[in-house]
C-alpha cells in the first residue's frame, strides 16, 4: 500500500527503513570514515544499505542536506520499483492534479528534491545543475539534456540515482581530467563522450608489432591492444582504449 502526501513526509517506508540495520549495526565501527563508506558504496553499488549508512555519517558530520538527499533518492528508487511491480507508471514529467492525487508519495518526494535540489552543484561539482531536477532519477530527461547539451550550454549532463551520479555526457577531454575525482566519489556505470575527435591529443602511442600494438592516454598506463593497421591514428581507437583503462563502464558515443 502507499502512502498518502501527509503520510511520506513523516516517515520511511518500512523495508528501506528497517533493511539492512544489523548488517549496518556491524559495520558501523569497522567502516565509520568517509573514504571507507565511499569505497563501500562503490564496491557495492546495487546495494541501499551502505547508502544510508553514508546518509549516517553525514548526519553526524554536519551535512545534513546531503543525507536527506541520498535518503529522498533511495525511497523514491524503491517506491519506483514498488510501483513497477504493480504495473503503476506514472508519467516522468506529469504535474497535474489527477497524477499529483494518484501518486502522492511519489510527487511527495519530487518536491522534496526539487527543495534540495539548488545545493547539487556544492556536492558535484564538475556537474552543473540541469535544467529540471527530474533529471535526477528519469532516463528520458537525461536523454533529452545530452541533446540539449549540443548547444554547448551544458558542457556536462548528469543523471543522479539514490545519491549519486550514476550516468554522464561530458566532452572526451573533460573526462580524462576529472574522471578519477569523479569515479572516486560515485558508482558511475555509463559514460557519454562528445568531441573525441576534438582530444584525439590525449592518446599516446607505443611500439607496434602487427595487429598489436602499446596506446595509453596522456598521464595514464600504456596498454597493449590488438588493432588494425589503420586504428591506432584514427578515432576507432577509443572504444577500446576506453574499455581497457575503465574496464567496468559502458562508453557511449555523444554528439561531436
Amino acid at each position: 500500500m502507499f502512502q498518502t502526501g501527509h503520510e511520506c513526509g513523516k516517515k520511511e517506508p518500512r523495508a528501506i527503513r528497517t533493511a539492512g540495520r544489523a548488517y549496518a549495526q556491524a559495520q558501523r565501527d569497522a567502516v565509520t570514515d568517509e573514504p571507507a563508506l565511499l569505497a563501500t558504496i562503490l564496491a557495492r553499488p546495487d546495494e541501499d544499505t551502505p547508502r544510508l549508512m553514508f546518509a549516517d555519517w553525514l548526519d553526524e558530520h554536519a551535512q545534513p542536506v546531503r543525507a536527506e538527499f541520498i535518503r529522498v533518492q533511495v525511497r523514491l528508487a524503491d517506491l519506483l520499483r514498488r510501483m513497477a511491480r504493480a504495473g503503476l507508471c506514472p508519467a516522468p514529467r506529469a504535474r497535474t492534479a489527477a497524477e499529483h492525487k494518484r501518486y502522492p508519495e511519489l510527487f511527495g518526494l519530487l518536491a522534496r528534491q526539487a527543495l534540495i535540489w539548488p545545493t547539487y552543484s556544492e556536492w558535484f561539482p564538475f556537474a552543473p545543475v540541469p535544467q529540471d531536477h527530474a533529471a535526477a532519477t528519469c532516463e528520458d530527461i537525461f536523454n533529452k539534456l545530452c541533446v540539449y547539451a549540443r548547444s554547448g550550454t551544458l558542457p556536462w549532463v548528469s543523471l543522479t540515482q539514490r545519491g549519486f551520479v550514476k550516468a554522464v555526457q561530458c566532452s572526451a577531454a573533460n573526462w580524462l581530467t576529472h574522471a578519477d575525482a569523479l569515479l572516486a566519489r560515485h558508482p558511475i556505470e555509463r559514460v557519454r563522450l562528445t568531441d573525441v575527435a576534438g582530444a584525439r591529443d590525449h592518446v599516446r602511442h607505443g611500439w607496434r608489432n602487427g595487429h598489436k600494438c602499446q596506446l595509453g592516454f596522456r598521464g595514464r598506463k600504456m596498454h597493449v591492444l590488438a588493432l588494425p593497421p589503420s586504428a591506432p591514428g584514427s578515432e576507432s581507437t577509443w572504444p577500446h582504449l576506453l574499455e581497457a583503462e575503465w574496464p567496468g563502464l559502458a562508453f557511449e558515443r555523444g554528439f561531436d
